[in-house]
């Protein structure tokens, strides 16, 4: 079990390394290319110049009428996705770095502002349910529950103007959450870990389906771990 725990862990790892980098890279049917310059920056976080005095860049910058801060040093890294918004593009890729560094609260600010920026962005909404869900560092909270519930659902009444990939995803994660807490999230996991094992396959080429996939198995695997050590087994 430790064993095949590690190699989960190792090859989490590989995938995370080079995972990020999608930007310019196209989904079908949608053009690829970086962010242009953000306008409208309403405020600059005090003591941030001093941070980034090199770059002459604040390290938060929030858009007029924006709920969440645009951070300036997480990398280009991010996905392309349907929208036509460039800051709802630009949320939606912050929130997925920020997920894949575990900031799972900060990731949610950010894939609401996106929602918030382009109502009909039904990724930006399975976002905000992606990272409301159980990781590998903590059980799902019930009072999350009908939230992420809520924003899949979003994003399923959104399919119709998402990618091919996009569209593969937020179907897939509709089998990961139930309106109520369950006392027994197993059948809605493994539902979720089928789904997804698909997308993985199908969608190989685009690379980020099956870092997904591997991730949420990882995730899977120490919860199971737990249960073992609650019980005694291990």
């Amino acid at each position: 079990m430790l064993r095949m725990s590690l190699n989960f862990t190792l090859l989490l790892c590989v995938a995370n390394f080079g995972c990020m980098s999608t930007r310019g890279h196209d989904q079908e049917g949608h053009h690829a290319g970086g962010h242009t310059a953000l306008t409208n920056v309403a405020e600059a976080h005090e003591g941030d110049d001093e941070d980034h005095a090199h770059t002459h860049m604040p390290r938060r910058i929030v858009p007029n009428g924006a709920g969440a801060p645009i951070f300036t040093d997480l990398g280009d890294y991010g996905m392309q996705i349907s929208s036509d918004a460039e800051l709802a593009q630009r949320y939606f890729s912050q929130g997925l770095v920020l997920g894949y560094g575990f900031n799972h609260a900060e990731a949610f600010r950010s894939y609401k502002e996106a929602s918030s920026q382009d109502p009909s962005c039904g990724i930006c909404a399975w976002g905000e349910a992606y990272v409301l869900g159980p990781n590998i560092n903590k059980p799902m909270d019930d009072s999350d529950v009908p939230a992420a519930y809520a924003a899949s659902r979003r994003a399923l009444e959104r399919v119709g103007s998402a990618s091919p990939l996009e569209r593969d995803l937020i179907e897939a994660l509709a089998h990961r959450y139930a309106p109520e807490p369950v006392t027994d999230r197993a059948p809605l996991d493994r539902a979720y870990a089928d789904a997804m094992r698909v997308v993985a396959i199908y969608r190989g080429k685009d690379g980020w389906p099956f870092q997904l996939y591997l991730a949420w198995n990882h995730a899977r695997l120490h919860a199971g771990l737990r249960r073992l050590r609650l019980c005694g087994s291990i």
